[in-house]
C-alpha cells in the first residue's frame, strides 16, 4: 500500500509528483531536490509487474521456466493487465476485482510453469473456466499459504475466480 500511495501521490514527496512535473529523470529525492540523473521508470516499471500484476521470475528456474503469478491487490485498484514477454513466449496476467469478488486471467507461454497465487482462504470455491478448480484440467492444487490458496498450471490460458477479502492486510505486500 505505501508503494502503491508513493507511486500515485501528486504532490512532494512522491513519484507521481516528480512524473508529473514532466521529468524525463529521477531526482535525488522524492521532492525534486539533488541530481537528476537517475533511471526513471526501472524500479517503478519492475515493481507494476512484479507486485501489481504479479509476474515474478522464480529465481530457482531462471528464465521463465517456472514462474510466479502473484498479483497483489492494494489501494484503490480494481483492475491490472500487463504481460512479459519472456524466452518461451508471452507470459499474460489481468485481475479484476468487485467487492470480494477476484478474477485473474493468465496466459502461461509454452513448455512453462506457473504457480498461481490467489487471494482466498477458500480454496475449495475457486473456478477455473466455470468449472470447481479441482476439475480444471492442467490445474493442481498445491497449499494453502495464510490468506491464499497456490495452484501449479502448465501452459494455457486460464481464468480463475475466487470469493475473500481482496483488502484484506494480510494479503497486501509481505516483504
Amino acid at each position: 500500500d505505501e508503494a502503491y500511495k508513493n507511486i500515485t501521490k501528486t504532490t512532494a514527496p512522491g513519484w507521481g509528483f516528480l512524473a508529473a512535473s514532466g521529468r524525463t529523470t529521477l531526482s535525488e529525492s522524492m521532492d525534486g531536490g539533488g541530481s537528476d540523473n537517475h533511471a526513471f521508470l526501472g524500479d517503478v516499471a519492475s515493481w507494476m509487474m512484479q507486485y501489481l500484476a504479479g509476474i515474478r521470475l522464480d529465481a530457482a528456474h531462471p528464465g521463465f521456466q517456472r514462474f510466479f503469478i502473484k498479483p497483489e491487490i492494494v489501494g484503490d485498484l480494481n483492475s491490472v493487465k500487463a504481460h512479459h514477454i519472456s524466452p518461451y513466449g508471452k507470459i499474460q496476467s489481468e485481475w479484476k476485482k468487485d467487492g470480494n469478488h477476484f478474477i485473474l486471467n493468465i496466459v502461461v507461454p509454452a513448455n512453462s510453469v506457473a504457480e498461481v497465487i490467489l487471494p482466498t482462504t477458500q480454496a475449495e470455491q475457486v473456478t477455473e473456466s466455470g468449472k470447481p478448480v479441482a476439475k480444471a484440467v492442467g490445474v493442481k492444487f498445491l497449499r494453502q499459504e495464510n490468506s491464499r490458496a497456490v495452484y501449479e498450471v502448465g501452459a494455457g490460458a486460464y481464468r480463475f475466480e475466487c470469493n475473500g477479502n481482496p483488502n484484506k492486510s494480510d494479503m497486501q505486500i509481505a516483504q
